[in-house]
């Protein structure tokens, strides 16, 4: 089992009838940036495997993890942090993965 740091992500952009985003692709890494892209796909595999993903807050180092998520809306798959405090930690808050 392996703990990875999502540092990025990739949002769809909104569609009709729902007008809404969902996360689709993450990057990996450290605070230098991320190394690796990886599709929710990819990363629903590597929780099945076992492994865990999370993101760290910048300003206080708490960590959420990461799960997997189903829009109840249009039952699209994604993912989603856990909740908590702290802002700067949530997934949907990353910023935006350069190149991916």
């Amino acid at each position: 089992m392996a703990d990875y740091q999502i540092t990025c992500r990739v949002k769809s952009q909104p569609t009709h009838p729902y007008y809404h985003s969902h996360i689709i692709r993450v990057g990996l890494g450290n605070d230098a940036g991320w190394n690796r892209i990886m599709t929710v796909s990819e990363v629903y595999i590597e929780i099945d495997a076992g492994n865990r993903f999370y993101t760290r807050s910048p300003s206080t180092g708490v960590i959420a993890v990461v799960h997997r998520y189903q829009c109840h809306q249009c039952m699209t798959r994604s993912l989603q942090s856990g909740a908590d405090a702290v802002r700067d930690n949530n997934l949907d808050d990353l910023p935006e993965c350069r190149g991916g």
